[in-house]
């Protein structure tokens, strides 16, 4: 089983606040919303996250910030909500906390640890990234 730090680009150090609860719905657009795949497991201690992919074995360690996209990613947040988000955590500027927040989420796509949602999803609402959607199950 392969394990990989998948960790957030914001860098430390920043000054910590309280979590705040994620917003509600996002305004972007529906093919910016994501939402972590339902059969990986989650396992937090201590402020971070072990995930495990089934169809691919692979587990991948998340630090604090990444866990806060993490979680984040329920189908209903943009990047922007949840660069928002991170604002109020972190003493960041907008730009910085879009482009870390991105990058993060690309760094999920690649692993095919989210689901796309609304139009993003295919007829099936399979990920792209499944190897259903591509064929090859």
């Amino acid at each position: 089983m392969a394990v990989s730090t998948v960790a957030s680009t914001i860098p430390p150090p920043f000054s910590a606040s309280a979590p705040s609860a994620p917003p509600g719905c996002g305004s972007d657009g529906p093919s910016d919303r994501f939402r972590r795949r339902k059969d990986v497991t989650v396992h937090e201690l201590d402020g971070e996250a072990l995930l495990f992919h089934p169809l691919t074995a692979n587990s991948h360690r998340l630090n604090a910030t990444a866990l806060l996209i993490w979680t984040a990613c329920d189908g209903r947040n943009t990047a922007g909500d949840i660069a928002e988000q991170l604002l109020s955590i972190y003493e960041i500027d907008l730009p910085s906390a879009l482009r870390a927040v991105e990058s993060f989420l690309d760094e999920l796509r690649r692993h095919d640890l989210l689901e796309a949602t609304e139009s993003g999803a295919g007829p099936t609402g399979i990920s792209a990234n499944h190897p259903a959607a591509r064929g090859t199950a």
